[in-house]
């Protein structure tokens, strides 16, 4: 396999990254979520002009008919930007299940119109309780007379009220892979469309069908080895477009890791966000090479039914597990969409971090566990000869230390009012951070003197610490403000 792309693969990069800038920019992609639409028209009207609604179209439908590589260049951009629109499932998803299972009089009507733009075409496949293979498709196909009847219920149709066709998967017989796709048309009598809300805020609809009737002109008879195979091709592109937007969170961390100062030196300077984020890189290098070789096999001809499960695995894993790292590096400030798309802290702050904890900053959690550590060991004698002037400043600061019964005694802190300006406020010992805490309030000259990892600060506040630590301590907590 050849990693190097050609100058023609690399102009359809910048060509796509340039598109999204300028027509998806993340003001748009924010305004689209929840949207019952969903994509912006400029948007949809320049991927037509460019030619890219019919990228895996052949050239005698009105398409550009490029490769699986070519794609996997495209969604990785798609990726970076988060761009709305309904690409994946029109023209990927439905012009793939028509070149491979429909029939000429199907090919010649819709696909002209996927490769221009002028029609949307996405699929109804999920039903609500059930699985994701054929066993999973319960809506029934009944014969009457010319024609079919469908009844029953999907759900996560995306682009539904868009598009001008629902292709519905229903079972057209006995048999666990009797499953056909039928053309309907979402405004036609019996369809209803219910918009539903996701943690993604993508569109995405719960349609249900009551008794809707479609002619045998409107079926496409792929069976479940032909929407599998489509499956397969479709599932390497949403690899690659999780690859693009994992890659992007991890550009942005950096940057930021580079740029925010803490305790005097930029975070990407401490030996733990550094092996976070060269982790996060390799294992973004390792799941887009392995996006490339599906794409790669599947443009050879060779069978991808393995390389494709595994790139999604792996590519939709990667994207989880980066993106959570990278909001940990940004203090749990970023949303998802923040975090891939602004290098401030100015987005929307995450309603979670770790562990449930609601917190508008992971570092006033962070702050909230230190002083609760600190405050333990200073209660139970710890400190040595800094122990008083330690005590003596958080006295000063409205925090006083509470007994609580329950499995043992353990010390708990209290915010006392005004007092504590900048300090998280506490709800039964957990921290909980209101927005626009700072992420250096006033004890800063304690932790300049102090050990920060527990290890070292458990030595270093016993009475029997070095000579030279202890110093360090009395001369901090005589600076405290």
């Amino acid at each position: 396999m050849d990693l190097d792309f050609n100058e023609e693969q690399e102009a359809l990069r910048d060509m796509i990254r340039g598109v999204c800038a300028e027509y998806a920019p993340i003001e748009t992609v924010r305004a689209m979520e929840d949207d019952p639409k969903g994509y912006p028209d400029a948007f949809w009207k320049q991927l037509g002009e460019l030619g890219l609604l019919g990228l895996l179209i052949p050239e005698q439908h009105g398409g550009a008919e490029q490769g699986m590589l070519e794609a996997a260049i495209v969604y990785e951009e798609f990726g970076r930007a988060l761009s709305p629109s309904p690409h994946f499932v029109s023209s990927i998803l439905s012009a793939r299940l028509l070149l491979d299972s429909g029939s000429e009089a199907q090919q010649a009507e819709w696909l002209p119109k996927i490769a221009s733009g002028e029609a949307i075409l996405t699929p109804a496949w999920l039903e609500p309780d059930r699985g994701f293979g054929p066993a999973g498709v319960a809506v029934r196909a009944e014969r009457d007379g010319q024609g079919f009847v469908l009844s029953g219920r999907k759900r996560h149709v995306l682009f539904a009220s868009a598009a001008d066709r629902l292709w519905v998967l229903a079972r057209s017989g006995d048999g666990e892979g009797d499953v056909d796709a039928f053309l309907v048309d979402p405004k036609a009598a019996g369809v209803t469309l219910t918009q539903q809300r996701s943690l993604a805020s993508d569109t995405q609809y719960d349609v249900t069908l009551a008794g809707v009737r479609v002619g045998e002109a409107d079926r496409i008879a792929c069976g479940w080895a032909g929407f599998d195979r489509v499956m397969e091709e479709g599932v390497i592109l949403l690899a690659a477009w999780a690859m693009g937007g994992a890659e992007r969170a991890v550009e942005l961390t950096v940057e930021y890791a580079k740029e925010r100062v803490q305790f005097d030196k930029p975070l990407g300077a401490f030996q733990a966000i550094s092996h976070y984020l060269a982790d996060a890189t390799t294992n973004v290098d390792g799941g887009k090479a392995l996006v490339y070789e599906a794409a790669w096999a599947r443009s050879e001809g060779r069978d991808i039914t393995r390389l494709a499960a595994m790139a999604k695995l792996f590519a939709c894993q990667t994207f989880r597990d980066v993106t959570a790292m990278c909001q940990q590096v940004w203090a749990a400030w970023a949303s998802p969409s923040s975090t891939t798309s602004s290098s401030t802290s100015g987005g929307r702050s995450s309603s979670r971090s770790r562990g449930g904890i609601r917190a508008s900053s992971r570092s006033g959690w962070r702050r909230t566990c230190w002083i609760g550590w600190l405050a333990e060991r200073l209660r139970g004698g710890a400190g040595g000869g800094c122990r008083a002037p330690l005590l003596a400043w958080l006295a000063d600061r409205g925090v006083a230390l509470l007994l609580e019964s329950g499995r043992g005694v353990r010390p708990r802190l209290r915010a006392l009012g005004a007092a504590t300006d900048g300090w998280p406020r506490l709800r039964g010992g957990v921290g909980v951070a209101p927005r626009g805490t700072p992420l250096r309030p006033r004890w800063d000259g304690v932790l300049a003197g102090i050990e920060t990892a527990p290890t070292s600060m458990s030595s270093g506040l016993r009475g029997g610490a070095a000579p030279e630590r202890r110093q360090r301590c009395r001369r901090a907590g005589a600076a405290a403000p």
